[in-house]
């Protein structure tokens, strides 16, 4: 089963969600709330987990600094949101193909979703 890592911004109820759904969940922010961007990136890559985030920074560190990622980012670009929208969201996805995200960027809107390879 794929494991997520959770960006400081995923709600607490949206990380509830996957974890109920059996999905393993890393909480940057209840685990490492001090934690850079960089070291955020080389964690996920150590324990081989995909990134949720709601910040585009992660975009830059990946596509214009060179960084790796190589499990996958799933970028939340939906602006105010309920707390458990995100969560919904990514298990809609996961329904219809649970590696879905896998090994790619994932850009993610209310509407659609594009995706680079990595």
């Amino acid at each position: 089963m794929i494991s997520f890592i959770a960006d400081e911004h995923i709600p607490a109820k949206s990380i509830r969600l996957l974890k109920e759904s059996g999905y393993d969940v890393l909480s940057i922010g209840e685990d490492f709330p001090t934690l850079k961007d960089i070291d955020v990136l080389a964690l996920a890559n150590q324990e081989n987990r995909i990134l949720i985030t709601c910040d585009s920074d992660f975009g830059d560190l990946i596509f214009r600094q060179g960084q790796k990622c190589e499990t996958g980012v799933v970028y939340l670009r939906i602006g105010p949101f309920k707390s458990n929208e995100p969560g919904e969201m990514i298990l809609r996805y996961l329904s219809v193909n649970e590696n879905y995200f896998l090994g790619h960027f994932s850009v993610v809107d209310r509407g659609r979703i594009r995706q680079i390879h990595l």
